[in-house]
């Protein structure tokens, strides 16, 4: 080769970046994802294991390696939590609900009682002013 030649490039010519290839999201994908994002996991290992899920999931389970057997156990564990948090939050709130539905049995109990009274001192109060005016 001749001392003053050039080598050829290896980067591509400058100019507009290449388009990077879209890939079309599973809705089954997406919704494992959002499913993760309410497992309370840190950013990191949401990140990692939404990035490994197409590779993990796209093989059957009987074909998968022990890394994607280990991911998809991993995301396994990580909707379980989210869906015992999930749940705990409904048990809280139907705790709440049946609480404050035994309350309004109290109050309506009350305001009945309250009712009660107030009409046999109006009607006292009638018959003293009867009794007055005679």
């Amino acid at each position: 080769m001749p001392r003053n030649s050039k080598r050829a490039s290896t980067t591509p010519a400058r100019g507009a970046p290449p388009k990077k290839a879209t890939v079309k999201e599973d809705h089954h994908l997406r919704g494992v994802r959002e499913a993760l994002a309410l497992a309370g996991l840190p950013e990191a290992c949401r990140a990692m294991l939404s990035a490994g899920l197409p590779h993990a999931l796209a093989v059957p389970s009987d074909e998968r390696l022990k890394a994607q057997q280990l991911l998809v156990r991993m995301v396994g564990e990580a909707l379980d939590g989210a869906r015992a948090r999930l749940q705990a939050a409904v048990d809280a709130a139907a705790a709440r609900v049946r609480e404050v539905s035994g309350s309004r049995g109290v109050a309506e109990a009350t305001v009945a009682d309250a009712q009660a009274a107030l009409e046999a001192a109006v009607r006292m109060v009638q018959e003293k002013t009867t009794s007055l005016g005679q």
